[in-house]
Formats: C-alpha cells, structure tokens, sequence
C-alpha cells in the first residue's frame, strides 16, 4: 500500500504529522507511530530489511543516549509532565521515554518516506504540482546520482595507485583524483542539460504523474486518525 502512494501526497502527509508531533508530549503516540511505521516496513516491496537496520539501529542507540541524558540531568518540574502524575514511573523515566521514542518516531517517519519513494517520480511530481523548475530538478537527481559514482571513482583511484606500485599513496592523492573527475562530470551534465533545453520552461514531458483520488483519500484518512489520536490522549 505504501509503495503505491504518490509521493507528493505522501512528502505532505509526513512534513504535516511531523510539525504536529512536535507540540505533542506523549510517549504513547510516539510508540504507535513507530509501530506503524514498523509495519509499513516490513510490508513495503521497495524496502529491504538489511537497508532499514542501517538506519534503524544508529537511532535506537542515539536515543538511548538520549533517554539516559534526560533521566540524569532533566528537572523534574518540567512542564511536560505536569499532567502525569498518576503515573506509577519517575518523572524522569518519562521525560527520558518520550524524548526517546520521540526520536525515534522522527526517524522512522524520515525512513518511511526515503525508502518506499521513487526518486524520479517524486522529481516529476514536484516539477508538475509544485511548479519545481526543470534545471533545479534534475540538478537534484544527478547530485543523487554521483554520491555511487563518487566512491566508485574513489575506489579506482585507490587501485590504480596500487597497480602503480605505489604502496606509499595517501588519501589525499585519492580524494584529488575524485574531486577532478567529479567537476568533470557535473560540468557534462550541465553542458547536456543545456543542449537538451533544461533552461527553457516550455519542455514537454514523456511522464505525466497524476494523483489519484484513492490517495488523497488514504492520506487524508491517516491525518484524520493521527489528530483524533492526539485528542484522545490528552
């Protein structure tokens, strides 16, 4: 399901419950979030587990430095837990659970949407329904395209060093030869662009993204279901 969702709608939704999330102290809606988002993961076709853990476990270490860090130093008259007090834990322990799940939960929303979202499609949706200029687009995605490039360059700068003998070699000799070759490449790719028409706004396009009316209605669905959660839980 999620990897069927148009992107722009789906870049939307997840900017809209972020800013929510942000004036909300509750570590429950933080966990369901992360539990959802869980899910949508393991469902999703375009994500590859091995690819989520990547991110996934940085985060769950960074925020339990965070939960620790809180339960050590935070006041225990803060205002975001006046309202707890018939919880049987610390203050401190739910100061620390919150800030902690509500990492996570950013994380996890951020993943969401870089994982399960075809870059090109998304470019297109935002040249069509956000009026995103054609070269600032695809200046986008050829910077997205270079980062394998550039360690690719970089790992054949370090083998021709190595063939020449030259066990002596350092990175700096290395990364010289990958910033050369970098300019070299974005220098053709404007030049490309130019001699394609980028500059000019009357362009056509062979792909033509449209939203559908099924998508709107999922993600107004999930807005809707996220706001009466905050509700409930106040």
């Amino acid at each position: 399901m999620i990897d069927k969702i148009n992107p722009l709608l789906k870049m939307v939704t997840t900017l809209i419950i972020s800013f929510s999330l942000a004036f909300v102290y509750n570590y429950k809606l933080n966990l369901s979030i992360i539990f959802i988002c869980i899910l949508l993961i393991l469902t999703s076709k375009r994500v590859r587990l091995q690819h989520a853990l990547v991110f996934i476990v940085p985060i769950t270490f960074a925020s339990l430095g965070t939960f620790f860090t809180a339960f050590y130093y935070m006041n225990e008259n803060s205002e975001i837990v006046k309202n707890l007090s018939e919880m049987i834990i610390s203050k401190r322990v739910t100061i620390g659970i919150i800030l902690s799940t509500r990492i996570i939960a950013y994380s996890m929303l951020g993943i969401i949407f870089v994982l399960t979202v075809d870059k090109m499609n998304w470019i297109y949706n935002l040249m069509k329904y956000l009026k995103l200029p054609p070269y600032y687009a695809y200046s986008m995605l050829i910077s997205v395209t270079l980062v394998p490039m550039i360690k690719k360059e970089f790992d054949h700068a370090k083998l021709s060093l190595k063939l020449r003998d030259n066990t002596t070699f350092s990175n700096t000799k290395v990364l010289t030869n990958m910033l050369i070759h970098s300019i070299k490449w974005s220098e053709l790719a404007a030049l490309s662009m130019e001699a394609k028409g980028f500059q000019n706004e009357g362009r056509s396009y062979y792909i033509n993204p449209k939203i559908k009316s099924w998508e709107v209605v999922f993600c107004i669905a999930c807005l809707v279901a996220f706001f009466v959660s905050i509700g409930q839980l106040k």
